[in-house]
């Protein structure tokens, strides 16, 4: 057996006096493997026979550990260990007691640091790491030259998933970490949790100035008189109630702070018919009509409401219902264009985001009550084909009379 020592992390797991030599888990970048050292003897050693056994030696487990690096243990017995080659961090745990982190769910992938983590944040070689005593991940990339960062990066499980790989657990960090921008798991559907997602921004930020509704999903499809009603209502629980629950909580911080924005997204199928299914366009004309009275009631003390209607646009769920693949996003932004009344023009993801920000600055500040369209004029008329008349002739009067003479 042949080991390459590089990192250890010594841990205690029982009492022991100054002379004993502790237990310890260490990282083999060699062998691409995780050792449990452990002096059976006492002896001061772990030369003796079976006080080094493979933890996780990964031509057995799942994954394979192409240069692991730094080692860290949690309260619970999990080994979290960062690979410098694969940007990642696995986590491994003996749940079975056989002193190994081999069987079924012993071993995950923690973090996926590479592109195609939907966190969008990378790695770029993780190193040593740390765990601080609310769960918070640390971990230190350097990149010695190579073309990516030298940073210390925070990871944190806040929905409880397992993993720390969710969008916003990581774009928090992106964004400057506590201080600037947290990131809190909800569940818009239950208003408990809505609530607590306000009081956090009013805790950590003081006052809560903008608030922007924009939970959604297609719902239930299909023609009315086969609707399921469990899917009816939960279309309706998301887009509606939780709206409202948003609404309801934002306003009366808002009402008290004397100022605020509330923005909620609405759709084209909010002010037309036949662009979506039922219980969506449902939600959508419901979202205009509550924009409409709230900011009639809560004008006077200073807040203004909104709501934005955008047409289909270049996002993955707008991708998953044109090409069946979420992930097309290319494909979809394409037959968009094509479809457009802007010749060539598809709607972005970017456009509903600058039209949130204009609706959430001081630069929208006599503007309430308002439902905004971002749908290159659809609404209005704009088509991609020519509108009727377009093309000069005498003037048609009366009688199949033309012109002025």
């Amino acid at each position: 057996m042949r080991t390459s020592l590089l990192t250890a992390l010594f841990l205690t797991v029982s009492s022991a006096s100054a002379q004993d030599l502790l237990p310890a888990y260490v990282t083999d970048t060699f062998g691409d493997t995780i050792w449990f050292c452990d002096d059976l003897d006492d002896d001061g050693t772990y030369n003796g026979a079976g006080e080094v056994t493979a933890f996780y030696d990964d031509s057995v487990g799942p994954f394979a550990l192409t240069n692991n690096a730094g080692l860290i243990r949690d309260e619970f017995g999990a080994i979290y260990v960062s690979d410098t080659s694969q940007d990642s961090i696995f986590r491994f745990i003996d749940l079975d007691g056989d002193g190994n982190a081999h069987g079924v769910g012993e071993a995950a992938v923690w973090f996926d640091g590479t592109s195609g983590n939907p966190s969008g944040v990378e790695l770029t070689s993780g190193r040593g790491l740390w765990r601080d005593a609310d769960g918070v991940l640390w971990v230190a990339t350097a990149n010695s030259g190579g073309g990516g960062n030298d940073a210390i990066v925070r990871l944190e499980d806040v929905n409880g998933d397992g993993d720390a790989n969710d969008a916003g657990e990581s774009l928090a960090e992106a964004l400057g970490g506590p201080g600037h921008a947290i990131f809190r798991y909800c569940n818009v559907t239950v208003e408990a949790e809505v609530e607590g997602l306000v009081e956090a921004a009013v805790s950590e930020f003081g006052q809560i100035d903008i608030m922007f509704n924009c939970a959604g999903i297609v719902g239930a499809v299909g023609p009315m008189s086969t609707m399921p009603a469990n899917e009816w209502k939960l279309t309706i629980d998301i887009m509606v109630h939780g709206v409202f629950s948003g609404r309801k909580h934002a306003s009366r911080h808002m009402k008290e702070a004397g100022t605020g924005s509330i923005i909620s997204m609405s759709s084209t199928a909010g002010v037309m018919g036949g662009l979506g299914p039922h219980a969506y366009t449902a939600a959508k004309h419901a979202v205009v009509g509550m924009t409409r009275n709230l900011a009639a009631e809560v004008g006077g003390f200073g807040v203004r409401v909104n709501c934005i209607a955008p047409a289909g646009m270049a996002t993955p769920m707008v991708a998953d219902v044109m090409t069946g693949d979420h992930s097309k996003l290319d494909e979809t932004i394409a037959a968009l264009a094509e479809a457009s009344p802007l010749k060539g023009r598809a709607g972005l993801a970017q456009d509903v985001a600058n039209a949130a920000l204009w609706l959430g600055s001081d630069e929208s500040g006599y503007t309430s009550g308002m439902t905004l369209t971002v749908d290159a004029g659809y609404t209005t008329g704009s088509r991609e084909e020519p509108p009727a008349f377009a093309e000069y002739q005498p003037m048609i009067r009366e009688a199949g009379r033309s012109g002025i003479d």
